[in-house]
């Protein structure tokens, strides 16, 4: 794609002839070289002013203060509209497969104006004429930036006729001879200005083709590919079927030292992998003079290739769902400004992304909905909402709540920072939220976290979840912006129990700070792309469907019932292949889980030879549970001894320690009730940790994420075997026979067997299997060199992972042993 007239050599519109006889000259050079050409003309509008005049006699632009550009045009001006159509229908000529409108094409950010345009005296007689009566500038702006009111509406359709009308008039003086592409920015301010997404792309006609934006100017911290992930996916929807999608790699002022080859590298996978058909890259200056200047440039491409090649695919994406609505902006309570009127719908994707949850745009069994964006929900569509899964954040629950929800959760005010005292969620800090919702959990839900003040008054329930009134649930965050929240371990494990409890199919990812997921259908077969966005490198794990739990834990302290899903199952790119160092995968990744001994054994009474950075848990030598058969400091499910906060009083077992108050200590029923899992009344955690029906010592218990559930042998002699009911929760043979199994959900039998030899398989959840990884991946093993070291098995219908693919940046695709480094990618294929 060619550019004329960028940035620098910009003379506002004045040299059009120069640049039509330059590409005159140029395309056929291109074409002979096979090369497709296209074509950017730069300005629509006009960017920014930046010392330019037009001189083609343009309506100028008008910001909602007053202030009148010099060089940038009204899109209600009738002189403007006719020119750019002439200029396009000019270029047109020159047999360009597309001709670009850029994304100046919009009313915000047009410098030196205060927000942007479409406020001149040409545009307030249009709307003139909607209203039916004549409006100032200060009134419009006044009556459009509070409260929902009529007259944002009618602005809204002006700015979008106007805009509409221009993309025809372009549309018709070409007359099919260039396909015509659209460059566009973020959705929410495109909101604001009234776009109808589909119309507009629709409008272009034949062809059409969509540069989304998704890609920061310059270098970011890595976790800042979250963002970019999310705008790639929710963009998605809002084109219609046939139109091509193009995003660009923005780079400005340009090369690497405005953006390093590898986070370039990663942007453009993240490109890849979310289906697109091509790709832009802005990597040569406007003012280059020519691309030999940059040799370097060429061989990041060259280097690049290849993992674009193994990524690119159709894909269909999955994970929690992420709704949009092109009139989002006509909801929002503003605050006197039109900036305030803008909801960034990626707030939560970045919470969950950043913890290791896929999205998806639009509606999904798990939708999160945070902020004024609830606003936006249309009555029709609140029912079904209310009936499948909702993840909200405190504002959201509170418009919900207005809007006549039965949420299942009593929010009785919006707090903000300077107005109330709140400081900690279970020892962990809110303390610069910008406000809280405060909560009260209804009946029939349950709070999984409080929120005190700095001399530990309790404040009101942090995240809870609920039911609703239409028989859904849902998941309540008091936070106001949890994508600001401080990040931990402990509240990725929270997330993800909550989360697998509604949910259980939703592939969930682990092993590090920063690990963004994307999930998708590739040719109906499951595919996991992990992006490492923490500059250490990481072990990422991924589990896909299947039994999980969440432990309920009152605000008095009390152990309530867990509630059961089906068996999850994890798979992980570890230390190199599956023989020494390997690792058997169970239900959370690594809780109860083995360390593969050098010989391939699982190791005596299954502890192996796990690092002391492993959260492993495996069972001792007699079989215990661990030295009291206590949570570990990380509340390991197994193999470690209680610490301090863990809930659990130090070196005490299992089955003897109360629950203190407000300690997430877990699932576990004096009642042996597999099911319900009811804690007895004294507040005890059950006899021996018995989780199965009959009480007994031995049973075998998983847990999901950090906090919920026990795990290990509890006191149980090796070899023992453990019924669980129907699709209770996971965890590896500990101390047992070579050849011993546990009993596992449905008709299933679970595990490994103790010395990993070759065949030795266990059902797991549905019809699914495990086994440990055999040093030298010999049959039976669920793990082979081949496969790139991986450690999992069949559960949830997904089975085992076929290949598992390590992307680094700038080098060739290859299989998946040893950790991914900075923005680097891991993909798993099942």
């Amino acid at each position: 794609m060619l550019i004329t007239g960028g940035e620098e050599v910009w003379t506002a519109q004045a040299d059009e002839d120069v640049w039509f006889d330059t590409v005159a000259t140029a395309a056929p050079v291109l074409r002979a070289a096979g090369l497709q050409v296209s074509l950017n003309p730069w300005v629509t509008v006009g960017h920014a002013d930046r010392g330019r005049v037009s001189r083609l006699g343009f309506a100028p632009m008008v910001s909602p203060y007053g202030e009148v550009a010099t060089a940038q045009a009204s899109f209600a001006c009738p002189r403007w509209r006719a020119w750019l159509a002439a200029h396009y229908g000019r270029f047109a000529g020159l047999g360009l497969r597309v001709l670009w409108l850029e994304d100046d094409f919009r009313y915000h950010n047009h410098a030196p104006l205060t927000w942007g345009g479409g406020f001149e005296p040409e545009m307030l007689a249009r709307f003139a004429e909607l209203a039916g009566e004549p409006v100032t500038r200060a009134e419009l702006v006044a009556a459009i930036t509070g409260p929902p009111h009529p007259w944002r509406a009618l602005l809204a359709r002006t700015w979008f006729e106007a805009q509409l009308e221009a993309v025809e008039a372009v549309r018709a003086a070409v007359a099919g001879r260039a396909a015509l592409g659209l460059m566009s920015s973020t959705l929410g301010v495109a909101s604001v200005e009234g776009r109808e997404w589909r119309r507009l792309l629709a409008a272009l006609g034949p062809g059409a083709v969509h540069r989304p934006h998704y890609a920061p100017y310059t270098d970011a911290v890595g976790s800042e590919l979250a963002w970019s992930v999310a705008m790639l996916e929710l963009q998605r929807p809002l084109r219609p079927a046939g139109v091509e999608v193009a995003p660009e790699v923005e780079n400005y002022p340009f090369t690497s030292w405005a953006k390093s080859d590898t986070q370039t590298w990663s942007e453009m996978v993240a490109c890849a992998l979310s289906g697109a058909d091509g790709l832009l890259l802005d990597v040569v200056p406007f003012t280059a003079g020519s691309p030999d200047r940059f040799p370097a440039v060429g061989a990041m491409l060259s280097a690049s290739r290849p993992a674009l090649d193994f990524a690119s695919s159709t894909v269909e994406t999955l994970g929690v769902g992420i709704p949009w609505y092109d009139d989002t902006a006509l909801h929002v309570h503003g605050t006197g400004d039109l900036d305030s009127l803008a909801v960034d719908p990626t707030r939560a994707a970045r919470y969950l992304l950043g913890y290791g949850v896929p999205i998806r745009a639009g509606y999904a069994p798990l939708t999160a909905v945070f902020g004024q964006l609830a606003r936006a929900i249309p009555d029709a569509d609140l029912p079904r909402l209310l009936a499948g899964g909702l993840l909200l954040d405190g504002v959201a629950a509170s418009i919900l709540t207005e809007r006549g929800a039965d949420l299942g959760v009593v929010v009785h005010e919006i707090a903000d920072r300077e107005s109330a005292l709140y400081a900690v969620e279970d020892g962990e800090s809110v303390n610069q939220q910008p406000a809280l919702a405060r909560l009260t959990v209804g009946p029939g839900g349950r709070a999984l976290t409080t929120i005190r003040t700095p001399d530990g008054s309790y404040w009101g329930d942090g995240m809870v979840v609920t039911t609703t009134g239409h028989g859904g649930r849902a998941i309540v965050l008091a936070a106001t912006s949890p994508e600001d929240l401080p990040r931990s371990d402990e509240r990725q494990a929270r997330l993800h129990a909550a989360i697998a409890a509604l949910v259980p199919d939703i592939p969930l990812v682990t092993g590090g700070p920063h690990l963004i997921p994307h999930a998708a259908l590739v040719n109906g077969r499951l595919r996991v792309a992990v992006a490492n966005g923490s500059a250490d490198p990481a072990h990422a794990r991924v589990s896909v469907g299947g039994d999980a739990a969440v432990a309920e834990v009152g605000g008095d302290g009390t152990v309530g019932s867990a509630e059961s899903a089906s068996a999850r199952v994890s798979v992980a790119v570890d230390r190199g292949s599956a023989g020494p160092g390997g690792r058997v995968a169970v239900a959370d990744g690594w809780a109860g889980s083995a360390s593969a001994a050098g010989d391939g054994t699982v190791g005596p009474a299954g502890t192996g030879d796990a690092e002391a950075d492993d959260p492993v848990g495996g069972a001792g030598a007699d079989g215990s549970a661990g030295a009291g058969g206590g949570f570990g400091a990380e509340r390991s499910a197994g193999g470690r001894v209680a610490g301090a906060g863990d809930g659990v009083p130090a070196g005490a077992g299992v089955g003897s320690a109360a629950a203190g108050p407000g300690e997430p200590v877990g699932s576990i029923g004096g009642d042996g009730s597999a099911d319900s899992m009811g804690a007895p009344a004294d507040g005890s955690v059950g006899p021996a940790g018995g989780l199965i029906a009959d009480d007994s010592a031995g049973s075998v218990g998983g847990r999901v994420g950090r906090e919920s559930g026990v795990g290990g042998v509890a006191g149980g002699s090796p070899g023992s075997v453990s019924p669980w009911g129907s699709g209770g929760l996971a965890g590896a043979v500990a101390g047992g026979s070579p050849g011993s199994a546990d009993a596992w959900g449905s008709g299933g039998s679970a595990g490994s067997v103790a010395d990993g030899s070759a065949g030795s398989v266990g059902v797991w959840g549905v019809g699914g299997s495990a086994a440990v990884s055999v040093a030298d991946g010999s049959a039976g093993s669920a793990a082979t060199p081949e496969s790139g070291g991986l450690a999992g098995a069949e559960g949830g219908g997904a089975g085992a992972p076929v290949r598992a693919t390590l992307l680094v940046p700038l080098a060739e695709p290859a299989p998946a042993v040893g950790p991914i480094p900075h923005r680097g990618w891991v993909v798993w294929e099942w």
